[in-house]
């Protein structure tokens, strides 16, 4: 997990990138130890991108096509890069399909990629019962909050969970307007395969998958009049997600194609554009998403959580919606159980824009980090909720994979000087590396100073000079 706040934008494309590597295993059954495969894969996230999109086959062959820098593009990509082999998601019995996870292959991924259109985090959400399953909910479990005022949202812990949207933190205002969910909680259709022989989805494969992956923020439904949904006021309309594994890097490029608006729409079915409605079963856009939601905003007697995610957009223009290089992501990815438990996934991956062991959410581990760690052991140890009843300088987490807690940052179900440790920051003194203090770190950083190197900039004073000498050397001699 990196920061990763800042995406790389190129006029008609915007990359948010994450570390290949960086999983770590959450579960959330209440006694962690639901069984997984161990031959399934981990999914692992490394890069998120966002295009305008023109495609002179959009209706057939949407992904052939290139970017444009147009200020009037039509349409939408969304390219999602997992490290490795990962499949579609099979069914997990949230649906008639029963319980198979594995039935499209060994690398189910399962998870939520929330997008935030309009640079608002007070538009968009998830009611209760579905925030739990989110980022905000859930980025805790890696023992990180969100950078931010977005991350004063962040569930603490299991206990933040589930309770009503007016109660701190608010886990379930997202921020998010749209989702690309891959859930395991609607049928997929697998409408293509590049090896019809092949029943599960191989090394090399690309496979057309047909199902409802990329829904409005579901908060908003009782905002809305919407028909032609999973259910009336969701706009959650069947779309086409192309999988494609690279076997020369062994990567699998997850793309869909969206419609920005209703001439984009007019595109990817073949047909005249439709005017704008309440139809989520004819053409659809985010346009079309999004005035439905202004609409609401302006003329519909609101209350309660859709009033609180939906207002804002009174004041907004439909315009702040249509532009993919502005559009801010969060993602939370993983696997889930091989037989049916009483959690629904095992998360692997989280991001954007926070780091294991930033508890405090300032974009750094620092000095806080570790007080935080310290005070929470202090407040809970040897009481109701520590597992042991006893004043240790320890809390053994109840039921840690469902009640997991924020400061527990390597997941191992106990807050104790291990979690202290890893929200301590690096000692800067230490300029090898090397985890001890010695004569080489005095050579390291001197090399490193003659030689123009950025990081002998020690003072932090936008430039090399003598001052970063003695800056260096009065650290070392104060030790770590």
């Amino acid at each position: 997990m990196s920061l990763g706040v800042a995406p790389a934008r190129a006029g008609d494309t915007q990359t948010y990138h994450d570390p290949a590597g960086d999983t770590l295993v959450r579960k959330t059954d209440s006694c962690n130890c639901g069984p997984i495969n161990p031959n399934w894969a981990k999914p692992d996230v490394i890069k998120v991108k966002f295009s305008k999109w023109q495609s002179p086959t959009a209706s057939t062959d949407p992904y052939s096509g290139s970017t444009t820098s147009s200020s009037t593009a039509r349409l939408a990509r969304i390219d999602i890069v997992f490290d490795g082999l990962v499949c579609p998601p099979g069914p997990i019995g949230l649906t008639s399909d029963g319980y198979e996870p594995d039935r499209y292959g060994d690398g189910p991924v399962y998870g939520f990629f929330e997008i935030d259109v309009d640079d608002n985090r007070d538009t968009g959400g998830e009611i209760p019962s579905v925030a739990a399953t989110r980022h905000l909910g859930n980025v805790g479990r890696f023992g990180s909050r969100p950078y931010g005022s977005i991350g004063n949202r962040a569930a603490v812990s299991g206990k933040d969970l589930f309770q009503p949207w007016t109660s701190h933190p608010q886990v379930c205002r997202t921020g998010a307007d749209w989702v690309l969910a891959f859930c395991g909680c609607f049928p997929i259709t697998v409408v293509s395969r590049s090896n019809p022989a092949n029943g599960k989805f191989q090394p090399g494969d690309t496979w057309i998958v047909e199902g409802r992956f990329f829904q409005r923020s579901g908060g908003q439904q009782w905002a809305s009049l919407m028909l032609g949904g999973s259910a009336p006021g969701l706009y959650d309309p069947v779309t086409r997600m192309r999988f494609s594994h690279d076997l020369s890097c062994d990567e699998t490029t997850v793309s869909l194609v969206v419609a920005l608006d209703q001439i984009g729409a007019g595109q990817l079915c073949g047909q005249p554009a439709e005017p704008i409605d309440l139809d989520a079963g004819n053409q659809t856009s985010i346009a079309e998403g999004i005035a439905d939601l202004i609409t609401g905003a302006q003329s519909r007697p609101l209350s309660g959580l859709s009033r609180e995610l939906t207002i804002d957009w009174a004041s907004q223009p439909l315009s702040d919606a249509l532009d993919p290089t502005d559009w801010e992501c969060r993602f939370i990815v993983g696997t889930t159980y091989t037989s049916a438990s009483d959690g629904l996934y095992v998360w692997t991956d989280v991001g954007f824009g926070s780091v294991q062991g930033d508890v405090t959410g300032d974009g750094s581990v620092t000095a806080a980090d570790r007080s935080a760690v310290l005070d929470r052991i202090a407040a809970l140890d040897g009481g109701p909720e520590d597992g042991d009843g006893m004043v240790d300088g320890q809390v053994k987490i109840i039921s840690y994979g469902a009640n997991f807690d924020m400061h527990d940052v390597n997941g191992d179900g106990v807050i104790d000087q291990d979690d202290v440790e890893l929200c301590s920051p690096p000692c800067a003194a230490d300029f090898d590396g090397s985890g001890v203090l010695s004569a080489a770190d005095i050579f390291a950083f001197l090399n490193a100073w003659f030689a123009g190197l950025p990081d002998a900039d020690f003072d932090g004073q936008s430039g090399l000079g003598v001052t970063d000498i003695f800056a260096f050397l009065n650290a070392w001699f104060s030790g770590c």
